[in-house]
């Protein structure tokens, strides 16, 4: 028999379902989680290439590490003329 309470799961907003998923995934039930998560709408998004994103993001996790430690003075790095900058 058919879960009478899912009816209602039509007229719950997507937050109100992952409330409702979470509770029955934390009970073991992850049949009824999984009849919640069809009931999510599903939305289409555009944004920038996944490989783009992804070193960008990794590059930028690198400088704001190295600028942390920079800021900190925990290591110096001279700036020669060869460098590009006056000594």
């Amino acid at each position: 028999m058919k879960n009478p309470i899912a009816k209602l799961y039509e007229k719950l907003t997507p937050s109100e379902l992952a409330t409702v998923a979470l509770k029955h995934l934390y009970h073991g039930d992850n049949d009824e989680a999984g009849r919640v998560a069809l009931m999510v709408p599903r939305v289409h998004y555009i944004g920038n290439d996944l490989a783009y994103m992804q070193k960008v993001r990794d590059r930028s996790e690198s400088l704001m590490s190295f600028c942390r430690v920079s800021a900190h003075g925990e290591h110096q790095f001279p700036i020669t003329a060869g460098a590009g900058g006056a000594t």
